[in-house]
């Protein structure tokens, strides 16, 4: 049989370079009839076992596992599944490497299903026959070692490829142990695919810390016609592997009420019902429904699963947020708690959730904040068990930069001549250098780089996905440590999917993080009154309508506030609306919009679309009204007109002709004219992959509303939270300290007797965090706040110094930041104590004080430095004279498509050229209050002289206010002049 059964993989990280699809390939190609996947981890099991049956070769599941031996040498032993048994004593043996690191043979041997192949190279066995002749003691060891490998059964394998130099001291080492009636194995070891990719392994190792040289007698290629004997046949023969056939049943909940899942599932559902005040028809009838369909597919115990937790959260007081996706349209969701939108006043189908004629897994994913997804994790694990849930391994791979930038190290490539690389590969690509580089020395460099892109490079964490599993799960996937206290698979979640394991999505949302802090930070408020919050909030509404959403979740780009500001929302189905037109696409069907929603007359195409589109003014806005259209002309069941949206979003001519025939055939059954038939199903095509699920944009909707209900009426605990929340990103929070000051709340600069690592709320200021400071982390924040609160406030600058100690960087940044103003001494004076003859001179001549301070300029320049915002020292501070001289209005006021005079600086500039080859400037103005984006064209930028545009200085200047294609506003600049 033709094969070879040390094959690795990319999977066995930074160790191979060969790609798994390469591989596979490879074999195929030369009519291998099995393959063997024996790297150091599982990783790629699955993704190797159902490759090898779509190809149709036998597959052979192995572990390459690494003992040490007595004298601390360690010896590879390969480990290969006899049978599904054998798969899951391999998938336990990986699982235990990874949590014990177990490395002896005691730890495996009694395991009945596996086959034990002791490679002869880089082994106890290479080592004691090499020493045979000069150490009678090594020959003892050595046959002992071969009784012991007789004894269990085991092979030894012998390469014939892969050293090629030491081909005699294989074949002499084959000639001595044929007395011991030990079974070999040809062995040949993959670790890259082309002869020539040997350069691409060895860089590998380096990266890894481990650097290995492939000599000229070494091969590791793959090998086209590798040896076969009796052994092997007999050997693969042997191996009989059925995996991943049978669909992994779900995990069942451990109700304690003796009652079936589908019978508990019930009586909650009834419940919870009536506890929300609609035990009536149609949400009885709607119930039952619902109920029959779980049922139906199997996923009672789902529903329960996700209840429990979300319950456990909830009594726990864990802020959970209101639902996301399609699972927003079930009803049987909606009673359980797991969401909070009731799906019948909003009009949500449950077939966009979950489709009877199409089965798939339910998909609720739960949001959290980042500070409790942990506590609701750990519940899960305890509850079910740490063998039965778990995370899921992610891949991080080598990108462009990524690679690029690791080669340089291995090849001593500066880093000016690797930007100059990395532009060369953007703009030409790596096959178009390869080739104009062949003899070079920069080719063995460019080669490398493109056969390490993509290829994994580390281990991660899926962001969000948790594995829940009725039977332990060492018995069906490979176990590693993941984040957190929980274990992790070793395989990816596609794979995990694919093999029938339930997923859930415990999301962390920052948005929601921000609203749990908030609702802590209001006095007297709670979760359940911020979940009871009114939907018809005057001053709510007043913001929409005036677009004052920044800060607020999913609504914060200009974009969005001027189509508030357009659109004029007076309902909360306006807000879910313009959730689901601002993308690239619908966007420009809001003018519509507004314009038949402050009443532009329009028709209809029919009558009977009116009660499906009337609450959109006409405008087809959901994938759910596509359903319902589907529904009313050609009487698609709703799980039908699903199946039909989802096939005609994806525009394949075959489907769509189907699909076209057979909804006008049944439209005209129902007594619709051809003519309507075909312009119904022309509008179903062209909205499409328009509609946005309703589900979903309810849900963010109602999130958003609910941050802007905090914001009308708890502004300042609105604003320090979402400034706390940009505190790393120091452009963010410029713009919203301008917000806050334009509403009336000051930022304060920091204060040494204040200011903490987050915003404090004073005396209606606003302070700055320490930690804002440049060179100021979290070490010295927490230092000095905690000298602060153990001896109380620091009395005077000598006093700080003398308690805690700054050095000379740390000083700098207190003292130009102005957190050390308090104590009544200039920055200068501040500064030049740190000279030690100024010291004693401040310190021993009574009352010598200097009141000298820098420039206005050099303490711009040093507030800017430190804090990369200007509080103090703000260009815009009494400039008032400024605006009337120029007849200016500020950045804020500005209307679109009018000419205007204003004042602004520059914080960020652009050059770039047209198509044309003509110069034009992009980039951000800003005033105290401000940012916006600005362009200033090829003609009139032509009218300015080179170097005159420079950041940080005042400029008056005339432009008109337009809109860009991504719907965001820019001013477009045609005059300007510094003002001196």
């Amino acid at each position: 049989m033709k094969g070879f059964l040390y094959g690795q993989t990319e999977y066995n990280i930074l160790k191979n370079s060969a790609r798994l699809k390469d591989y596979l390939s490879m074999a195929k190609t030369n009519g291998f009839d099995f393959l063997s996947l024996t790297d150091s981890s599982m990783y790629a099991c699955y993704k190797f076992y159902m490759g090898c049956q779509e190809m149709g070769i036998k597959p052979i599941i192995g572990l390459e596992y690494q003992m040490l031996d007595e004298d601390n040498f360690y010896s590879k032993c390969l480990l290969y599944a006899k049978n599904n048994e054998g798969y899951k004593e391999l998938s336990r043996i990986s699982s235990l490497v990874k949590l014990k690191n177990i490395n002896s043979f005691l730890d495996i041997k009694d395991y009945k299903n596996i086959y034990f192949v002791f490679p002869f190279f880089e082994s106890i066995l290479e080592r004691l026959f090499k020493q045979k002749n000069n150490d009678s003691n090594a020959l003892n060891i050595l046959n002992e070692y071969l009784d012991k490998i007789n004894k269990i059964g085991g092979y030894i394998g012998l390469s014939y490829t892969n050293k090629l130099e030491s081909i005699p001291l294989v074949r002499e080492f084959s000639e001595y142990i044929s007395k011991f009636n030990v079974k070999t194995l040809p062995l040949h070891q993959m670790k890259y695919i082309k002869p020539e990719d040997s350069i691409v392994y060895e860089c590998l190792t380096k990266i890894d810390g481990k650097p290995e040289k492939i000599s000229e007698f070494d091969d590791y290629s793959f090998l086209t016609n590798p040896k076969e004997d009796n052994n092997l046949n007999d050997f693969i023969n042997s191996i009989n592997l059925n995996l991943f056939q049978n669909k992994i049943a779900l995990p069942h909940y451990p109700n304690t009420k003796g009652k079936s899942a589908y019978e508990y599932l019930g009586i909650l559902c009834h419940k919870g019902l009536e506890k929300r005040g609609f035990y009536f028809e149609p949400y009885l009838s709607r119930l039952k429904y619902e109920l029959s369909i779980i049922h139906k597919m199997g996923y009672d115990d789902y529903f329960l699963i996700v209840w429990d937790f979300i319950c456990y959260s909830k009594k726990n007081h864990i802020l959970v947020g209101p639902g996301r996706g399609s699972a927003v349209g079930s009803l049987v969701a909606y009673t359980l708690g797991i969401t909070e939108i009731n799906p019948l006043e909003y009009d949500l189908l449950f077939e966009r959730f979950l489709n009877p004629e199409r089965v798939t897994m339910p998909d609720i994913d739960t949001d959290f904040p980042d500070k409790d997804r942990d506590k609701v994790l750990n519940y899960v694990k305890e509850f079910y068990g740490e063998k039965h849930v778990c995370s899921i391994t992610t891949f991080g791979t080598f990108q462009v930069k990524s690679s690029v930038n690791e080669l340089a190290k291995i090849f001593g490539i500066d880093n000016e001549r690797i930007k100059k690389i990395l532009d060369m590969i953007q703009e030409r690509g790596y096959d178009s250098l390869l080739e104009a580089y062949k003899g070079d020395e920069l080719y063995d460099f460019l080669y490398c780089a493109k056969n390490l892109e993509n290829l994994p490079k580390h281990i991660g964490t899926h962001a969000s996905g948790i594995i829940f599993s009725e039977d332990n799960l060492e018995d069906i996937v490979p176990l590693s440590y993941g984040a957190g206290d929980l274990y992790q698979s070793q395989f990816e979640a596609e794979d995990l999917e694919s093999i029938g394991l339930l997923k859930m999505d415990f999301l962390v949302v920052s948005h929601l993080s921000l609203i749990d802090q908030m609702i802590h930070d209001i006095k007297d408020y709670s979760i359940d009154q911020f979940r009871k919050i009114p939907l018809d909030d005057k001053e709510v509404f007043k913001l929409l309508r005036a677009g004052d959403t920044l800060g607020i979740f999913q609504m914060e780009r200009q974009g969005f506030r001027n189509a508030l500001k357009e659109v004029l929302p007076t309902s909360f189905n306006d807000i879910v609306a313009l959730n689901a037109l601002y993308r690239p696409g619908p966007m420009q069907s809001i003018p519509e919009y507004a314009k038949r929603k402050h009443g532009e007359k329009f028709e209809y195409l029919h009558k009977n679309l009116e009660p499906i589109l009337k609450e959109t003014y006409g405008v087809i806005v959901y994938q759910e009204q596509i359903m319902k259209i589907g529904q009313k002309f050609a009487s698609y069941s709703l799980a039908e007109a699903d199946i039909l949206r989802r096939a005609v979003a994806k525009k394949k001519a075959d489907v769509l002709k189907q699909m076209s025939s057979d909804f006008i055939l049944r439209a005209m059954k129902n007594g619709y004219s051809k003519d309507i038939a075909e312009e119904i199903f022309e509008l179903i095509y062209r909205f499409s992959d328009y509609g946005f699920n309703k589900s979903h944009s309810v849900a963010y909707a109602l999130f958003a509303y609910k941050m802007l209900y905090i914001k009308a009426h708890y502004f300042n605990v609105f604003m320090s939270n979402i400034m706390n929340h940009a505190i790393s990103n120091k452009t963010t929070l410029v713009s919203y300290i301008s917000y806050a000051k334009s509403h009336g709340l000051l930022t304060q600069k920091p204060n040494i007797n204040v200011s903490k690592d987050t915003f404090v709320f004073l005396d209606n200021w606003l302070y700055l965090p320490l930690k804002t400071i440049k060179g100021i982390g979290d070490n010295i924040v927490n230092d000095i706040v905690k000298e602060r609160d153990a001896n109380g406030l620091f009395r005077s600058f000598e006093d700080f110094i003398d308690r805690c100690h700054p050095d000379k960087n740390v000083l700098e940044g207190l003292v130009f930041s102005g957190a050390l103003d308090i104590f009544g001494k200039t920055k200068k004076e501040m500064i030049e104590s740190q000279d030690k003859q100024q010291q004693i001179y401040l310190k021993y001549i009574k009352g010598a004080k200097t009141k000298e301070e820098y420039d206005f300029d050099t303490l711009k320049e040093k507030e800017y430095q430190f804090l990369e915002m200007n509080l103090e020292y703000n260009l815009f501070i009494n400039i008032s004279e400024y605006y009337q001289k120029y007849k200016c209005i500020p950045l804020s006021k500005i209307g679109q498509k009018i000419y205007v005079n204003t004042i602004a600086s520059f914080s960020d500039l652009k050059e770039i050229k047209t198509k044309k080859g003509d110069l034009m400037l992009l980039g951000s103005i800003e005033d105290d209050i401000t940012t916006i984006r600005f362009t200033i064209f090829p003609k009139a930028y032509e009218t300015i002289p080179y170097g005159a545009i420079t950041k940080n200085k005042l400029y008056a200047m005339r432009g008109i206010l337009e809109t860009d294609n991504k719907g965001e506003p820019s001013f477009s600049i045609s005059k300007l002049a510094p003002i001196e």
